[in-house]
Order: C-alpha cells, then sequence, then structure tokens
C-alpha cells in the first residue's frame, strides 16, 4: 500500500507521470480492502482525492467507493456487480482509424471510418478489451473470498 502511495504522490509532480496516479491510487486502495479494513480504505480515498482533487472524479475513485461499501455491507453480488461495471469498457466503435482528407489532417480531425469485421475478429478484441490484469484480478478475488467468509453479525 505505501509503495504504491508513495509513488503516486511523487508522480503528482511531473506532468509525464501525473497520467498514471489514478492506477497506483487504485492498487493502494484495492489493498487497503484486501486487510479488510473498509474504514481506513475509505479514508485512504479521502487522502487520494485530497492530494489529487481530480481523483474523486475518476472511475476508479467511484470503483474503490462502491467496492468499499458493498465489502462493508457484506454483499458480495453487489460487489460482483461493481467489479464487472468497471471492468467493462467503453463501447467501441469497431473500425479503423482513418485521416481526414488533405495533407496536413490535424489530430483533432482523426475519424473512425466503419469497415465491416468478420464476427470471430470482433469477439476477439473484445475478450482483449478489459480494465483489469491478472494481479488486480487476483485480489478483488481475495476479497470477494473474504465477503463470503465473514460471519453475520445479526
Amino acid at each position: 500500500m505505501s509503495l504504491f502511495e508513495r509513488v503516486a504522490s511523487q508522480s503528482l509532480g511531473s506532468a509525464l507521470t501525473r497520467y498514471g496516479v489514478k492506477e497506483h491510487y487504485l492498487k493502494a486502495g484495492l489493498c487497503w480492502l484486501a486487510t479488510g479494513d473498509v474504514v481506513s480504505t475509505k479514508r485512504a480515498v479521502d487522502s487520494y482525492a485530497a492530494a489529487d482533487p481530480s481523483f474523486a472524479t475518476t472511475r476508479e475513485a467511484k470503483f474503490l467507493e462502491a467496492v468499499a461499501d458493498a465489502y462493508d455491507a457484506g454483499d458480495a453480488e453487489e460487489y460482483t456487480a461493481h467489479v464487472a461495471e468497471y471492468d467493462r469498457c467503453a463501447p467501441l466503435s469497431l473500425s479503423l482509424p482513418t485521416r481526414a482528407a488533405g495533407r496536413r489532417a490535424r489530430a483533432d480531425s482523426l475519424r473512425c471510418s466503419p469497415l465491416p469485421l468478420p464476427l470471430p475478429l470482433v469477439r476477439a478484441r473484445a475478450r482483449r478489451l478489459t480494465k483489469l490484469d491478472a494481479w488486480k484480478t487476483a485480489l478483488l478475488l481475495t476479497i470477494k473470498r473474504s465477503i463470503a467468509e465473514e460471519p453475520a453479525l445479526t
């Protein structure tokens, strides 16, 4: 946790590394949640938002808050739904980018022209598009198992 938080705080100082800050905060937040301490997890997310005000509005921050709430409620189904929602990528146009006509097409004139793609290729591309890597997936499964193992206090 502290390693991810340290890297994130050092990355805030540079415009080149600032883009990766939300990923480091996400990993640190998942580590906090894996400890089973929801209060510390929520405090950590709040401190990340204080350090980088743009973090509070990111998908990663909203995801951490949602899974922490589901963990706190002991609701494995809600937790799974939040993970699945986060893992879904934004809808993609299954087409290839082409530049607008003209010799000096600017980057903002980049367009997508629909090309017919065979269904197996579309499915193969869709399987590769995921927000969750193997490390995050393993940690999220560990957290989910701990939800199921916790006894109810009712």
